[in-house]
């Protein structure tokens, strides 16, 4: 296994390691690390459920 290097986005490091694409971790993995270029932001919700 080779080593990934940090400029590579979570989606495209899966691809390399495993050659596989996990649909719902990639994704989840995507949007946060989005977050954490700060591309996107996070809040938490209100409650909608009673």
């Amino acid at each position: 296994m080779r080593d990934v290097t940090k400029d590579y986005s979570p989606a495209l490091a899966s691809i390399l390691v495993d050659e596989n694409i996990e649909v719902e971790e990639d994704f989840t993995a995507v949007i946060l690390y989005l977050c954490s270029k700060g591309y996107l932001t996070m809040e938490k919700a209100k409650k909608i459920f009673s």
